[in-house]
């Protein structure tokens, strides 16, 4: 008896076409696939992702078919507060100098823009209180 990835306990049609979207078409594919790759589907938590690699590769062992069981790849943090800021002035510091240049330029012209606006809202203000 051949089992398909929607014999596994919460896993309905749309997660089946939201797995198929991401290449993941079979209980061996799911059951082999890194969490993070699982993790990366709409709708799926890394714990969610987790149950449904474990109940794939548990039905795939039921069948008698062979599982491999590499261990995922460490999960790679995404900076943020602080290590993101200092990310980025690392990544300003290795642009070129033409294109730092350029970007100070759109910057400040951004925030006048943006004073600008400001400006135009208070006089607005000030004739409508008049």
């Amino acid at each position: 008896m051949k089992r398909t990835i929607i014999g596994i306990p919460g896993i309905g049609p749309v997660a089946v076409e939201a797995l198929g979207q991401h290449k993941i078409g079979s209980l061996a594919t799911l059951a082999s696939a890194p969490l993070e790759k699982i993790a990366a589907v709409p709708g799926f938590s890394k714990t969610r992702a987790a149950k449904v690699k474990e109940a794939a590769a548990a039905l795939l062992t039921a069948d008698g078919a062979a599982v491999s069981r590499e261990k995922d790849a460490p999960t790679s943090k995404k900076p943020n507060g602080k290590d993101e800021k200092k990310q980025r002035k690392k990544d300003k510091k290795r642009r070129p100098k033409k294109d730092r240049k350029k970007q100070r330029k759109k910057d400040r012209k951004r925030k006048q823009r943006k004073k600008d606006k400001k400006d135009k809202k208070d006089k607005k203000r000030k004739k409508n209180k008049k």
